[in-house]
């Protein structure tokens, strides 16, 4: 109980210092379109692709057939088909592992150089969510025809909120039009460590089932849908194992850990 009050304590500091926004330049955007997009990603992704709507995002992962995560992704539906957010790191063997299942199907998978991810927290984020009249999260809306949608990334302690453009906008750009101060801090980033949501690198990538890095409390998981790639080994965890390892936040005033360190 002292640890996630310290926790929560530490996180709402760290908030009303930051309080802003900024872009996120190690997020990518890749479009999945074609007919087949729909039946061809809920084959792929761990979670339940048909229980998207118009105004709805999810947090899901890609696996190996061992179970082990390429990458933790969102996505959500747009006008011709889907669009996934992720590590940059990464994207371009995303793109490549994934594409291996494309087979006869009509899918295509784009990578969106020109698009631009922003994170916002606090003040504006819930200024902008109350005119949306989004008040739950994985939540999402475009309020206009400009190309701009808004995902609603809140948490219990916090507002936030993501911003993502079909136009190759900056933080100075960004920041008049939605009114916000720009931040020194990778504002996404920062929200994605506090929540448990890992970005996955060249390092980690294939290394652990989705469980470990928290994609069952993010509802990154759906264990009523039928067969993806990976599915049996996180279905036997679920029903049948026990997770030895999970992710979790720490506080180090020493140098970052690396890969493997104990």
């Amino acid at each position: 109980m002292r640890y996630m009050n310290n926790r929560k304590s530490s996180i709402i500091k760290i908030i009303k210092n930051i309080s802003g926004g900024s872009a996120d330049s190690e997020t990518s955007c890749i479009r999945v379109s074609g007919k087949d997009a729909s039946n061809f990603l809920q084959g792929q992704l761990s979670n339940d692709i048909e229980a998207l709507n118009n105004n709805t995002y999810q947090i899901s992962s890609f696996l190996t057939n061992q179970g082990k995560v390429i990458a933790l992704v969102r996505i959500f539906k747009i006008n011709d088909g889907y669009l996934i957010l992720l590590n940059k790191e990464i994207a371009k063997y995303f793109i490549e592992k994934i594409s291996m299942y494309i087979l006869n199907s009509d899918v295509t998978i784009t990578l969106m150089d020109d698009f631009a991810v922003f994170g916002i927290i606090e003040d504006i984020s819930e200024k902008i969510l109350e005119d949306l009249k989004i008040n739950m999260p994985y939540k999402f809306a475009q309020p206009s025809d400009d190309g701009i949608w808004i995902l609603n990334n809140s948490s219990k302690e916090y507002k936030s909120i993501i911003l993502i453009s079909e136009k190759s906008l900056d933080s100075n750009q960004f920041s008049k039009k939605f009114n916000f101060k720009e931040s020194s801090e990778n504002i996404l980033k920062l929200t994605d460590m506090l929540e448990k949501f890992l970005r996955l690198d060249e390092k980690n990538k294939e290394r652990y089932i989705p469980q470990i890095l928290n994609a069952d409390e993010l509802n990154g998981i759906s264990f009523s849908k039928g067969c993806y790639t990976g599915q049996e080994i996180v279905a036997r965890t679920h029903y049948l194992g026990k997770v030895k390892k999970k992710i979790f936040l720490i506080n180090s005033e020493k140098n970052l850990l690396e890969i493997n360190d104990k």
